[in-house]
């Protein structure tokens, strides 16, 4: 099994099991703790073992709402540790709502508050437990825990040979047991039958049984042959009810002794019988318990009520039975109460039989003011003359009888003058003695002094009282005196004379008193025993009240060996005391004996002293010796520690002791005699050394280790420690000194702990540098203590921290994925990480990788600790693909030894990924035209060509429309473009009357691709007219875009052109249906159109808000016509650019000529904001923007309302289309990045072509 608990400490302050399940099992040795709560919610139990040999141990926890025992031990063979703990409202279907164990439990200052067992068979409505071994139960309180079986608080029952539980200063507070199913239940705090139980000062109050045939208020003690002990507890307002109720506060038909209690108050309600106790137990027929049964002594029974026996209900004994009873041995009985009449106020004995032996034996007790029916009543019995025996020392008031039977004498009657209740050592209750009280002395001191009083009261002091002549009737002995005279010799031990030389005389006194209240008259005294005589007194033939005389009594011995006799004092009224005379007579014989007979003080240095050692001196004959003296020569002397007085007596030993103290190196030796005026005498020899000192010496005399690497250690440097004397350096000790670097350590040491006279030894030492600078250490060597000698031994070096080459960051430098033709960099260091100078002498770089440094950084270089030379590791990609590289620096540094230096050096790996990207091109640039259309026909199919430029391909390919006079007749192009690759789509126009434009646009998925869009779009005009001879109506432009405005400033005019394009007049009605930032400035064309003619409508733009805003502008006819165009702006704060660009983004730009010719488009930026807008530098993408650039100055700066023109070039290098992407960055939050796609579609020149004119 295991050997040691498993510990769980917990920190949170509450758990509950309902959130995981119930109960936790126990399998291994566990000891758990801490301030939590532990709630089972209503389910099973919370901790189960049912395994063999486990402990568990629960120190401080709170444990609540079991329903089927909070702990469960399902194996005799664990063991349950509680400690601080506290079990509430826990409840059990079976027995023990708290704990149910079949193992040994220790229960210690815990608290068990309402707990419930619902088995009306067993019970235990805090603890069950029928373990085989010893239980306990401590310092713990039981408050309102119930069952409906019995055992209200703790039910115990096991058949094992060595089960007993013990209950220890513990507290029982309104449990509660229901015994309706009959006689075997009870027990309103404690159940008990089989084992072996023992309850000491502990506290049962308000503990009850309900039901019929209840018994045992507070404790039931079923039948069997082991006994209980009920010792030292208070008993109060405990109950039984119901009928034939028994005991309020115990129940007993077993073997039982109950000492020191105290019953208080305690009831045996409605015919209940035994208002503390009621037993059905053995009488025990000696007081030594060898024979089983009640044995009740040193215990109160006062305020108790029942209908018979308002103290004690006794069952007498059956024709055929066994002998059932009581014995009282100093129990106080008062004032207790039975209801019916006859019924035994103090107690009743029931079933006495005259051919069975008396049902109660009374020795020493009081019983007093007891009554039945309102009647004096301290006894009675079914049968008169046959229930009690008078054991003697008993007092009865005010009656002289039990039931009138003439068994108690006229001296047996005193009134008691008891005090009330009042507290003793905890938890009891006690009722002293008044003054003149009839029971002081009344009892019988043979019965006071036999078990189980054992000359000890209820409070355990002693009986009788210094100066009584016996001990008192009753529970508590006082130390008042009797009503009458009283005769009492002390002390009361004797007088005993010890050894007395025959020959010689030795006197002792003793003294009589009379502690009585009256005088005491015919007072003698005598002496007996040869060898004694009374030599004097002071007593007279009478002694008052109070008094005291005394007497001289000498011992004479006449020979040899032990004498003994009595002094007798005797007085009127058969009153006497005898004390006891002892003594030894002897014939004298002195004898003197020392111990050791020699005494080595051993090797002392010349001008020391030596420790003091010690001599016995023991007298070894039968007499006291007298004048001692002790006399030995120098350099010997006694010291002044020793126990040695003039006299020593006979039998007994001192000390001397003495010290060495040389004058010269040489051996010495002197005699040591010991004197007495007996003639006892005794001698002893020294002997010791006297010597030179030893001196040490350490070669050599101090130790450098140079200069030692911060983080390394020295070589191991050895000295020699010789002994250069001839005393031996005993107890050799090494330490460092206290200001010593702890980085310089002894490594090796072969030196004994005593070095003899001119031996040497090594000690070996090494620095572990872990800081740099200087390092020393002191390191002593010394022996016996460093009273005679010490060395100290140098030892330095420096500690230093070289210098480091380090590359900073240092972690492998990843470019990425770069453009090819494009660079990236990244910035790089060297840096000095150690704590000396560095010399940095190369950095290199491996293709395709390149250094670029700058004048702060030039090599070779002297870098300080801590410095930092930076420099630039770029990289240009010249082809696609993963590249590889190693940046090496190299430099030197100063080594360990002087004027020396070493290489040093630090690599990183390099890597880069050359790409290009995927694009689209639209051709061709300049768009479809399809020319007029009858008007609800399609036009011819013309095709759209799709070109990726790029070596990447493009994901996701959209095309689409942006007018529906135009449709997408095929479409061959895949989601995915390969590089180069192309595709068509095939488009027709069906416009609706008049002009119709558009867009065909293609769009990609741009995330791979740096340009800050997730899609691109790529597009071509469209363009086709309509022809119809109805009337028809036809505007200009498509959509009017105002760009960027400021907020409440109103922007220039923008123009719609209407046209009738029929063959008839048209009557015209225009409107905006949108965002009232943009109104009508005036309008020509609302009326009367003719055939053929133009008009205009002027539109501003006001912002009210900031933002993209738009309306729609709608122009219808009476016969149904209508034209509608998109109006937008985008309102700004105040003090921000806004940019406008002609052609609008993303164009297309369109370029067409020779090969080499030079091309050129003109891009209109103008700034219409309130603030400067900045144009940066243009970035051209795709695989032929080398063809294109910008001949125009940028970066370029434009004042609020500026405008320029940007000159866009083409000059292609080869025939074909040629395309690419450009891109503006601006200043304009609302367009950071102006998009352009270019298109170039060169030929090769028209000459050269070999033919002649």
């Amino acid at each position: 099994g295991e050997s040691s608990l498993n510990v769980i400490q917990f920190s949170v302050s509450s758990i509950t099991l309902g959130d995981y399940g119930s109960p936790l099992y126990v399998s291994r040795n566990l000891e758990i703790s801490g301030s939590v709560t532990i709630d089972a919610n209503g389910e099973d139990g919370i901790f189960k073992i049912s395994s063999s040999g486990k402990t568990l141990a629960i120190d401080g926890l709170t444990l609540t709402g079991a329903a089927s025992s909070a702990i469960k031990i399902a194996n005799s063979g664990s063991h349950l540790i509680a400690t601080n703990c506290a079990f509430t409202n826990n409840t059990s279907s079976r027995a023990g709502g708290a704990i149910d164990s079949v193992g040994t439990i220790d229960v210690s200052n815990c608290t068990f508050v309402g707990n419930r067992s619902n088995s009306s068979t067993l019970g235990g409505g805090a603890i069950r437990v029928s373990a085989p071994g010893l239980s306990t139960i401590s310092l713990s309180t039981f408050t309102s825990n119930s069952t409906s079986g019995s055992g209200g608080a703790v039910h115990f029952s096991s058949s094992a040979t060595l089960s007993s539980l013990n209950i220890v200063a513990s507290n029982f507070l309104q449990n509660s047991a229901d015994a309706e199913d009959g006689s075997a239940q009870g027990g309103g705090a404690v159940w008990q039958k089989n084992g072996v139980l023992a309850i000491e000062s502990s506290l049962f109050t308000s503990n009850s049984v309900s039901g019929d045939e209840g018994r045992g208020g507070a404790i039931y003690l079923g039948k069997d042959a082991k006994p209980a002990l009920v010792s030292r507890n208070l008993f109060t307002s405990n109950s039984v009810d119901g009928q034939d109720a028994l005991g309020g506060a115990i129940f007993s038909e077993k073997p039982t002794l109950a000492e020191g209690n105290s019953f208080l108050y305690n009831a045996a309600n409605n015919d209940g019988r035994g208002g503390a106790i009621a037993t059905n137990s053995n009488r025990p027929t000696i007081l030594s318990m060898e024979t089983p049964g009640f044995l009740l002594s040193n215990s109160t029974l006062h305020g108790n009520t029942a209908a018979r026996g308002g103290g004690i209900y006794v069952f007498g004994p059956e024709f055929g039975s066994y002998e059932r009873g009581i014995t009282l041995v100093n129990v106080t009985i008062d004032h207790n109460d039975a209801s019916d009449p006859n019924g035994g106020g103090g107690l009743y004995a029931d079933e006495a039989q005259t051919n069975q032996p008396p049902v109660a034996d009374i020795r020493n007790s009081i019983l007093s003011d007891n009554r039945a029916d309102s009647v004096d009543n301290n006894c009675d019995s079914a049968i008169t003359g046959f229930a009690f025996v008078n054991g003697g020392g008993n007092l009865f008031w005010p009656a002289a009888s039990c039931m009138g039977a003439p068994v108690f004498a006229v001296q047996d009657v005193g009134d008691p003058l008891l005090d009330g209740p009042t507290p003793a050592s905890p938890p009891i209750l006690v009722m002293p003695l008044q003054e003149g009280s009839a029971a002081a002395q009344h009892g019988l001191s043979s019965i006071c002094g036999d078990f189980p009083v054992l000359n000890l009261d209820q409070r355990l002091e002693p009986r009788p009282q210094p100066g009584g002549s016996a001990c008192d009737a009753g529970a508590v002995e006082s130390d008042v005196a009797p009503p009458g005279p009283a005769l009492v010799l002390a002390p009361p031990t004797g007088l005993a004379f010890g050894s007395v030389p025959v020959g010689t005389t030795v006197s002792q006194t003793a003294i009589v008193s009379n502690p009585g209240q009256l005088e005491l008259t015919g007072l003698a005294l005598a002496v007996s025993g040869a060898g004694y005589t009374l030599a004097s007194q002071t007593c007279g033939a009478t002694l008052a009240a109070g008094q005291q005389c005394s007497a001289v009594v000498q011992a004479n011995p006449s020979a040899g060996g032990s004498f003994n006799g009595n002094l007798v004092a005797t007085g009127d009224g058969g009153r006497s005391a005898s004390i006891a005379l002892s003594g030894s007579g002897f014939v004298a014989s002195p004898g003197l004996n020392v111990m050791p007979g020699s005494i080595d003080f051993g090797e002392i240095l010349v001008g020391q002293q030596s420790s003091n050692l010690n001599l016995q001196v023991e007298n070894t004959g039968n007499v006291d010796l007298n004048n001692l003296q002790f006399a030995v020569a120098a350099p010997f002397e006694p010291s002044q520690s020793g126990s040695c007085g003039a006299s020593l007596p006979a039998g007994t030993s001192c000390n001397m002791r003495f010290r060495f103290s040389p004058t010269a190196a040489q051996h010495y030796a002197a005699t040591l005699t010991v004197t007495t005026d007996q003639g006892a005498n005794a001698t002893a020899l020294f002997t010791g050394v006297g010597l030179a000192p030893a001196e040490l010496v350490i070669a050599p005399g101090s130790v450098s280790f140079g200069r030692v690497a911060v983080g390394t250690s020295s070589s191991t440097v050895q000295v020699t420690l010789t002994n250069i004397g001839t005393k031996t350096a005993s107890g050799l000790g090494m330490v460092f000194g206290g200001s010593s670097s702890p980085t310089i350590a002894r490594v090796s040491d072969d030196c004994p702990i005593d070095l003899l006279g001119g031996q040497s030894c090594h000690i070996g030492f090494r620095l572990a540098a872990n800081g740099s600078g200087a390092v020393t250490a002191d390191f002593v060597v010394a022996f016996n203590s460093s009273t005679e000698s010490s060395n100290t031994l140098a030892l330095s070096g420096v500690g230093y921290d070289p210098a480091e080459l380090t590359l900073v960051p240092h972690s492998p430098i990843d470019f990425g994925r770069v453009l090819v033709g494009n660079s990236a960099a990244v910035v790089q260091g060297v840096r000095n990480t150690g704590g000396e100078n560095l010399q940095l002498q190369t950095v290199v770089v491996s293709d395709p990788f390149s250094l670029r440094f700058n004048q702060g950084c030039s090599l070779p270089r002297k870098l300080v600790p801590g410095e930092t030379c930076n420099f630039l590791v770029t990289v240009s990609p010249s082809l696609p693909g993963e590249s590889r590289g190693v940046l090496t620096a190299r430099g030197t540094r100063a080594a360990a030894a002087d004027g020396e230096f070493e290489d040093v050096s630090d690599k990183l790996l390099l890597r880069v990924e050359g790409y290009t990207p995927g694009d689209l091109v639209l051709t061709p640039g300049d768009g479809l035209a399809f020319g007029p259309v009858p008007l609800g026909e399609h036009s011819n199919p013309q095709a759209a060509t799709l070109l990726n430029p790029g070596s990447d391909p493009v994901d996701t390919v959209v095309t689409s429309l942006s007018s529906a006079s135009f449709q997408i007749l095929q479409d061959d192009c895949p989601i995915t473009l390969a590089g180069g690759a192309s595709c068509q789509v095939q488009v027709v126009a069906a416009p609706a009357p008049g002009s119709a434009a558009g867009s065909f646009v293609g769009n990609l998925d741009a995330s791979g691709v740096p340009m800050g869009q997730a899609m691109i779009a790529r597009s071509i005009p469209l363009s086709a007219r309509a022809f119809d001879a109805e009337p028809d109506l036809g505007a200009q432009p498509d959509a009017i875009d105002f760009g960027s405005v400021t907020v409440g400033v109103r922007s220039g005019n923008l123009t719609v052109y209407l046209q009738n394009l029929g063959a008839s007049s048209l009557e015209l009605d225009i409107g905006l249906v949108g965002d009232a930032s943009f109104q009508v400035a005036s309008d020509g064309c609302t009326g009367t159109l003719d055939p053929g003619a133009l008009c205009e409508v002027a539109l501003y733009f006001q912002p009210t808000a900031t933002g993209l805003l738009s309306t729609r502008f709608v122009a219808s006819t009476l016969t149904g016509g209508r034209q509608e165009l998109d109006v937008r702006g985008t309102g700004i704060d105040q003090n921000q650019p806004a940019l406008q660009t002609s052609p609008a983004s993303p164009g297309p730009l369109g370029f067409a000529g020779e090969v080499g010719e030079t091309l050129r488009k003109a891009v209109q930026v103008s700034n219409v904001g309130s603030a400067s807008l900045t144009l940066g530098q243009p970035l051209f993408t795709g695989l032929e923007a080398a063809d294109f650039s910008v001949d125009s100055p940028l970066p370029l700066e434009l004042a609020p309302g500026a405008s320029a023109s940007l000159e866009i070039i083409c000059v292609p290098d080869g025939a074909g289309l040629r395309s690419a992407l450009l891109t503006l960055t601006s200043t304009d939050p609302a367009k950071a990045s102006i998009p352009f796609a270019l298109s170039c579609n060169a030929v090769d020149p028209l000459y050269g072509n070999g033919f002649e004119d």
